[in-house]
């Protein structure tokens, strides 16, 4: 999950300095081994920068939709750390390219873009299982997702997050230690660790997936207006497993598994993947937040009070209950219950040309009498 790859690297060091500022020559001279190494690096470097490119559209793209009831922040959060998190890999693959001496210090661009992936990767759980609540909540006539799922979903949330922290942590101690020669038992935890929480990764997209399936089945042709919002989902709730399944598989086949080495056309393979993928991922989501209001106004009118500012009408617009008319095209005589006076229930329907009616008279008063 690292966003190191491959490269040949060579060391350079004065008596007595510090080990971070030993110089380090990053280069891709592979040619005696792997003669299409070179290619295959710059085609894969290429497609990051692709990558980052989509996400800045993405990010344009959703700081224009206007829905405070949708977890946007979180999207544009997402989104802001996938860009970070691409540009450390692109500063860090263009200096293999340019062949050049670097310190030590350069580790520290793997641990920022590490960092950065692990945010943006915890903030798209966050907008997934928060737009799922939100189509599970117009499926109840609460208006409200299941209690029991938003718990799990939270704390599972919490977990993932508190797991990433360790990872992180201790892949900032494995660059640490190539500097320092510390113990290899950190190296292997944090594989151990690192390949744990990718495969939960891909167990938790799955069960993402399922729900969206669950909701747009479940909802039949008569709970939304437009299911163009949950089927978008469903296409990046697919493809988001799509990315996740790529890495466990990775993880299992030359982690996990030891002596398994790690073929060469992966440098440029991966992010292909990764973008094709991420890019669907976020189209989806992004289209979804898009397209929200087609949904129509749902069971939720708490969720719609907050993003129109107004409960919804008790009738839907055109449906309000009409009163009979007679072929003329006149309003049938209204009907009272016996001994009861017309002046005490006013008649629909009548216009405001028609004269006033006089003053109603009391029921107990009597009848003025006509005069002579």
């Amino acid at each position: 999950m690292s966003p190191r790859r491959g490269g040949y690297s060579s060391y350079t060091s004065g008596y007595g300095s510090s080990p971070w500022s030993e110089e380090t020559r990053l280069s891709l001279d592979y040619s005696y081994r792997y003669p299409n190494y070179r290619s295959l690096f710059i085609a894969g470097f290429v497609f990051h920068i692709l990558t980052a490119v989509a996400f800045v559209a993405f990010l344009i793209w959703s700081c224009t939709i206007r829905n405070r009831g949708l977890p946007l922040k979180g999207l544009i959060s997402a989104l802001f750390a996938y860009i970070l998190s691409e540009l450390c890999s692109i500063i860090y693959e263009a200096l293999y390219i340019a062949d050049v001496y670097v310190t030590e210090y350069y580790r520290i661009i793997l641990m920022l873009g590490t960092f950065f992936y692990f945010l943006a990767t915890l903030l798209l759980f966050y907008v997934f299982w928060s737009l799922v609540h939100r189509l599970l909540g117009r499926l109840t006539d609460s208006g409200k997702p299941y209690a029991a799922v938003t718990i799990i979903h939270w704390i599972l949330l919490g977990i993932i997050s508190a797991v990433s922290i360790a990872s992180w942590g201790m892949f900032v101690a494995y660059e640490v230690g190539q500097v320092t020669y510390i113990s290899l038992e950190i190296t292997l935890a944090w594989i151990d660790l690192d390949s744990a929480l990718t495969i939960i990764f891909w167990l938790l997209s799955i069960e993402i997936a399922a729900w969206t399936i669950f909701v747009i089945v479940k909802a039949g042709t008569h709970r939304f207006l437009s299911k163009t919002p949950a089927i978008s989902l469903l296409v990046g709730s697919v493809c988001w497993f799509a990315v996740n399944m790529m890495w466990a598989i990775l993880a299992i086949r030359y982690n996990l598994e030891k002596g398994n080495s790690y073929p060469v056309y992966l440098v440029c393979a991966k992010p292909v993947i990764i973008f094709v993928f991420l890019v669907g991922t976020f189209m989806g989501i992004v289209l979804c937040c898009a397209k929200w209001s087609t949904l129509g106004v749902g069971p939720d009118k708490y969720e719609h009070a907050a993003v129109t500012g107004q409960y919804p009408p008790q009738y839907p617009p055109g449906q309000y209950p009409g009163y009979p008319e007679n072929s003329q095209g006149q309003y049938a005589p209204a009907q009272y219950p016996p001994g009861v006076s017309s002046y005490q229930y006013p008649a629909y329907g009548h216009h405001a040309a028609e004269a006033p009616a006089p003053a109603p008279v009391p029921a107990h008063s009597p009848q003025p009498h006509s005069p002579q």
